[in-house]
């Protein structure tokens, strides 16, 4: 079954929705890790792994794009996950200080 073609979107339209799902993953991820679930994060990744591979894998109209687009995806995610654990990191040592009187 063929895909209808989908209608032009600018770059800076899918930049923009890039970082603001990148935003609402570090948030999310904070919380994940202070509800003390981090098992969430590995199923996050592997949804949004398994929603590009179509673009990664050579299967999209530019093909050459591919690896381009995995290795951003990469940075993208590891620069998510280090802010996430570190605010989460300043946000217990802030509790401890503050809190734990």
């Amino acid at each position: 079954m063929k895909l209808p073609e989908a209608s032009y979107v600018d770059n800076k339209e899918l930049m923009s929705l890039s970082r603001s799902v990148g935003r609402l993953e570090r948030i999310m991820y904070v919380f994940v890790l202070a509800l003390g679930v981090p098992q969430f994060i590995v199923v996050w990744l592997g949804m949004k792994a398994v929603g590009g591979l179509e673009l990664w894998n050579g299967k999209h109209p530019d093909e050459h794009m591919g690896r381009a687009r995995y290795q951003v995806y990469l940075i993208g995610t590891l620069l998510s996950l280090a802010a996430a654990y570190a605010s989460y990191y300043l946000i217990c040592l802030w509790a401890r200080a503050n809190i734990g009187r």
